[in-house]
């Protein structure tokens, strides 16, 4: 028995590879899109495209030595023409023959073959950053978008500093909560900091002990709570990195 892979009518796209990205990482991603039971007849649309408030790299064909050189390709006899609709969308006329069940097109961002040094993810966390793959088989026809468009995870990179933040106004005695955060060079917290952080605070109760240790799975984020302070004045808490000097 043979399974179906082509995604039933509208067929499916994957991206490759799918793993997590780290947040203004440079590299090369492909979207690959397979016809399905209804192929793509000559003259039909497909659209990739992604949030319009996304940093990510835009798209470029001119000059394949640049950044975010992209390219197209689909099979030999099958020819699609490309076009930049906006800044995150790109738009693939099927011309020619027909695109048949199974058959691909696949899409290259950050295209290194030809001398790119590729293609610069965004410089900010998304859980799910999608590559929205809409099909318009004519004009007449309502464009459809696939439910499994694919989809990448944003993450932070390493960290560079610490951003240690309590509030501006206490009251005396009343507890308060401190926030440490590693940041990656863009601001985001650093999801792979495991590092430890010595802090000194005088005139702080309860910063006990003085150094706190991340693990993997806080994600560079970590909260102290009930410390307080024993009487009226400016206190300053310090971090720093037991061993990086952060």
């Amino acid at each position: 028995m043979v399974a179906d892979r082509s995604g039933g009518d509208n067929g499916q796209a994957v991206i490759e590879p799918s793993g997590d990205v780290v947040a203004g990482s440079v590299g090369t991603w492909s979207v690959r899109y397979t016809a399905g039971n209804s192929g793509l007849k000559s003259g039909s649309i497909l659209r990739i495209g992604s949030e319009c408030d996304s940093d990510w790299g835009t798209p470029q064909m001119s000059d394949p030595s640049a950044p975010e050189y992209l390219t197209v390709r689909g099979p030999e006899d099958c020819l699609v023409s490309v076009q930049t609709e906006d800044v995150k969308t790109i738009r693939l006329k099927v011309q020619g023959r027909a695109l048949r069940q199974g058959e691909s097109i696949i899409v290259v961002y950050g295209d290194r073959s030809y001398g790119s040094p590729g293609s610069r993810a965004q410089t900010f966390l998304e859980e799910k950053h999608y590559f929205w793959i809409a099909i318009e088989q004519s004009p007449s026809e309502t464009p459809i978008t696939l439910d499994d468009s694919p989809h990448l995870r944003l993450i932070g990179g390493p960290a560079t500093k610490l951003i240690l933040t309590t509030p501006s106004n206490g009251v005396v005695g009343e507890p308060f909560r401190l926030h440490i955060k590693a940041e990656d060079r863009w601001g985001n917290p650093s999801a792979s900091y495991v590092g430890t952080v010595d802090l000194t605070g005088k005139g702080i109760k309860g910063l006990s002990p003085a150094s706190v240790s991340f693990r993997r799975e806080e994600r560079g984020v970590k909260w102290l709570e009930n410390l307080s302070v024993s009487k009226a004045g400016v206190v300053r808490v310090k971090g720093q990195d037991k061993f990086a000097g952060m």
